[in-house]
């Protein structure tokens, strides 16, 4: 823990494949948020991003953290943001591609 300017901030490492981890073997869910724009669905684990910035810098229509929700699958065609998906160092973006069934 460190004292900064009075407030008092815990920092703490997220398990990329465990999930999240108080360090006392309590294991907390970990978070999934999806995305769709009928073709794609864009998948994100909040708790395993590294925020390397990759995907907004690649694809900055679809990614935005600046906006709400981050993740807007309309702003590019579904083969774009596959290829950034992708690109992701983390893994925290993974797809699945929806079918026509």
């Amino acid at each position: 823990m460190e004292q900064v300017s009075g407030i008092l901030i815990v920092i703490f490492h997220a398990g990329i494949h465990d999930g999240f981890s108080n360090g006392s073997g309590f294991k907390m869910k970990e978070i999934t948020k999806k995305y769709s724009n009928g073709e794609i669905e864009i998948i994100w684990k909040p708790g395993t991003c590294i925020h390397s910035g990759i995907c907004f810098r690649g694809l900055p229509a679809v990614f935005d953290p600046r906006a709400k929700p981050w993740i807007t699958p309309a702003g590019a065609n579904t083969e774009a943001i596959r290829a950034q998906i992708e690109a992701c160092p983390s893994k925290a973006l993974t797809f699945k591609m929806l079918s026509d069934d």
